[in-house]
């Protein structure tokens, strides 16, 4: 709230005395709290029932699809009391978020401490890693198969994304990481984690540094323990990211592309389930891939029959299609350089051609029939 919202409010309804805020690490299983909100039934604020701790740990959050440490509570909270404070001891210690729909009274709140490290970073969001891996348990055959001395675990990165944070940290893949920061991991990816009293995913640590704060780990790679220290490396953006500002897209020759986001998935309903299932849990292979898709075929382009075409745009012309801007810029070189007609390759090995010679003048009766006020992202692509 703005100072002169405050204040209008204060004029009118009195004076705000503000909660205060709790110290969410010292949460354990077993606390009391309580959750306030407006939840559905009625228009004034209600106080939900107390409610037990019974689990603290780093989870999938369900509006990002990102892991981050989450409390799970048994407070009576239902639709609408998300963004409502949950207390204890008339403190704030955490945000309420999320639910089980198909259980009685499983509900999540975001820990304070998580929404005061990252409330100053929403306009320096450059400054969160977002490292991207995939991390394995070891379990006995897979110890052997990497001949593991007795006593050796951690966790097999099997997947560490070329160019990226972790990768240019110095990670690589079938790394097996067994220590972060002087923390030891173990077979399942725990580690002790002496500020919350328990144990946790190790990721908890990365969630807790900043791209420059140093970081040591150390590895198993080919037999031999490696220490690796530095400063925590910029990350690399999702395949599908989450995005809350503009998307990316352009319209040209009668097709519209846009850039695959979670959000554009849930936008699509039932037709976007297929991407849901194919990319959302995947990783980029190269740095700033991300998958392109035709999202509407103008009446203008001459098809009768679009629904097969309204899919991800592979290659271009032969060439693998790596984001939209790259797609954009191949086409306008493309002109330049005198090409009349380009073909489009989707998956199933289904062709579709862009009239590239035709193209201004159909983008200029798209825009004007339409009402279109701009044919590409305004102020440019976001990567």
């Amino acid at each position: 709230m703005e100072p002169q919202e405050l204040e209008a409010y204060q004029s009118r309804n009195g004076r705000v005395v503000p909660l205060e805020l709790g110290d969410s690490d010292q949460l354990r299983v077993g606390d009391k709290v309580l959750g306030w909100g407006y939840p559905l039934g009625g228009e004034r604020i209600s106080k939900s029932e107390e409610g037990e701790i019974s689990r603290i740990e780093v989870n999938r959050y369900t509006y990002s699809q990102e892991y981050w440490l989450m409390v799970q509570a048994s407070l009576q909270q239902n639709r609408g009391n998300s963004g409502g404070p949950v207390l204890k001891n008339g403190e704030v210690v955490g945000i309420a978020f999320q639910g089980v729909s198909a259980s009685d009274r499983i509900n999540y709140f975001i820990p304070i401490n998580l929404v005061r490290s990252l409330m100053p970073l929403l306009d320096k969001k450059e400054l969160i890693p977002r490292w991207q891996y995939e991390a394995q348990p070891m379990f006995p055959r897979l110890k052997e198969y990497y001949k593991l001395k007795p006593g050796q675990g951690g966790v097999l990165l099997n997947y560490v994304i070329p160019t990226g944070g972790p990768h240019s940290f110095g990670l690589r893949d079938n790394d097996i990481l067994f220590e972060i920061d002087g923390h030891e991991i173990d077979n399942f990816g725990d580690i002790f984690f002496e500020p919350l009293g328990q144990r946790i995913y190790f990721e908890e640590i990365f969630n807790r540094k900043r791209v420059g704060d140093p970081l040591s780990v150390k590895v198993i790679r080919d037999g031999k323990v490696l220490q690796i220290k530095g400063e925590v490396t910029p990350g690399l953006p999702k395949l599908v990211p989450k995005i809350f500002t503009r998307a990316n897209y352009f319209i040209t020759g009668g097709l519209g592309f846009v850039e695959l986001t979670y959000n554009c998935i849930k936008n699509l309903g039932r037709s976007g389930q297929s991407y849901r299932e194919k990319y959302l849990g995947e990783f980029p292979m190269k740095p700033y891939q991300k998958i392109v898709i035709i999202s509407e075929i103008f009446p203008e382009y001459g098809l009768a029959e679009t629904s097969v075409y309204l899919r991800r745009v592979e290659k271009i012309n032969n060439e693998e299609v790596l984001n939209i801007g790259h797609l954009y810029d191949t086409i306008q070189t493309l002109k330049k350089k005198g090409k009349k007609k380009v073909l489009l390759q989707l998956p199933g090995n289904i062709q579709l051609p862009l009239d590239l010679e035709k193209a201004d003048e159909l983008d200029r009766e798209i825009k004007k029939k339409y009402g279109i006020l701009y044919m590409k992202t305004a102020g440019g692509f976001l990567k």
